[in-house]
């Protein structure tokens, strides 16, 4: 039994690690660290990152963005990136962080 739960969490893992969620990942987390550090205002935001919004969001001081991307293996289809913006009262960058999930057996 050890051996099979060993089994299926080294393949959970392995969804993360091939080399386009690897260079996907070191592109949010540039991203996000440079969101942080320059704060820009929300409509910055929503245009730069136009593609990546996640439509009808209720709280208009906060944003989803999110990126999937195909992942090859016999677990996981899919891997996601998402990005969670908070803003100010004022519309500039509160804070930005980065969470994954895969769409997984």
């Amino acid at each position: 039994m050890r051996i099979i739960l060993f089994v299926l969490v080294l393949t959970c893992v392995s969804c993360a690690s091939d080399g386009d969620t690897d260079s996907k990942r070191q592109y949010w987390s540039k991203e996000i660290a440079s969101l942080n550090s320059k704060r820009p205002t929300r409509s910055y935001v929503l245009k730069t990152y136009a593609a990546y919004v996640v439509p009808k969001q209720e709280n208009e001081n906060e944003l989803t963005l999110i990126d999937t991307i195909e992942v090859n293996n016999l677990v996981c289809i899919d891997w996601h990136f998402i990005i969670s913006i908070a803003f100010e009262e004022s519309e500039t960058l509160k804070s930005a962080t980065l969470k994954e999930t895969g769409t997984c057996l």
